[in-house]
């Protein structure tokens, strides 16, 4: 396996703008493995522990005074952060944890976050049951802006197994979150019952969905440099489609230029609204008074 230290202590050169490295750390398992490695590839004065208590278990408030003690064991700085998500779904803790991310987050910051290949794997497995286009099969990138920082994610190809491996090697304590045990929760579904018994048949799989992202990753840069080729052609104002144009294209590249311009106004649709979209607007005609007229 890739040492995860020399992952880390080869992120300065490859983003030489960073001055300050924020630990996302949770206390589970992949943040204390991620803490724990950062304290020896990046300087102990540079490196930030931010703790999101999202106050949805009986537990929260003992989590952050785990993640707080371990921080000043290691001699790095640490911020909690207590947000009250709307509901206990997995979206409304993952907007609320974002959110308050970017209110301590600036430029020269990087993000540091410790997804792993089990959930790259599993975020593929989520979108295809969720009917996923190209876009969303990229899956987690490993690099990403969050408004003037940047979220780098360096374990998304190692393994739980490789990552709990090094915890224990390295005597590592960490908590575990029993909510990570209910089936009820669509992720955790397929965590628990599904991929194991994918792994079983197929025990490289987290290695081809890796590959799976990557070639997706691909195939939406292509999309998107063709969608912008076509925007030349088909752009009157940045709100307003040339109509004569846009059906000049092909079906597949009027879908893919539509999608590029919807998700420029932060609108994602389905496969079915784009094509009612395209219908309704894009081949409707007023009809004459006169024929409107008639009965």
């Amino acid at each position: 396996m890739s040492d995860p230290v020399t992952l880390l202590a080869n992120l300065p050169q490859r983003f030489p703008q960073v001055r300050r490295w924020c630990i996302a750390f949770s206390g589970g398992l992949d943040s204390q493995v991620l803490l724990s490695a950062a304290v020896q590839a990046l300087p102990l004065s540079s490196i930030l522990v931010l703790h999101v208590n999202h106050q949805l278990q009986t537990h929260a408030n003992a989590w952050q005074e785990h993640a707080r003690q371990t921080a000043e064991k290691l001699g790095v700085e640490f911020v909690a952060l207590k947000v009250d998500p709307v509901s206990s779904s997995e979206a409304s803790a993952r907007n609320a944890r974002y959110s308050a991310f970017s209110q301590i987050l600036g430029e020269g910051d990087a993000l540091l976050m410790a997804h792993h290949a089990d959930d790259q794997a599993e975020t593929l497995m989520f979108r295809l049951c969720r009917g996923s286009g190209v876009a969303g099969l990229v899956g987690i990138p490993d690099v990403r802006a969050l408004d003037q920082a940047i979220i780098i994610r360096p374990w998304l190809t190692l393994s739980r197994e490789e990552l709990h491996a090094w915890a224990k090697q390295h005597s590592l304590d960490w908590v575990e979150d029993p909510t990570n045990q209910h089936t009820d929760y669509d992720r955790n579904y397929l965590r628990l019952e599904v991929l194991p018994t994918l792994r079983a048949r197929w025990p490289k799989l987290n290695q081809r969905l890796v590959e799976t992202a990557s070639h997706m990753s691909e195939a939406q840069s292509i999309l998107q440099d063709m969608a912008a080729l076509d925007w030349q052609q088909v752009a009157e104002m940045p709100e307003v489609i040339r109509i004569p144009p846009l059906l000049s294209l092909s079906l597949a590249r009027q879908h893919n230029l539509l999608r590029h311009w919807l998700a420029g106004h932060s609108i994602s649709l389905s496969e079915s609204q784009l094509e009612q979209l395209r219908v309704q607007f894009f081949f409707w005609r007023p009809q004459s008074r006169a024929s409107s007229e008639v009965k």
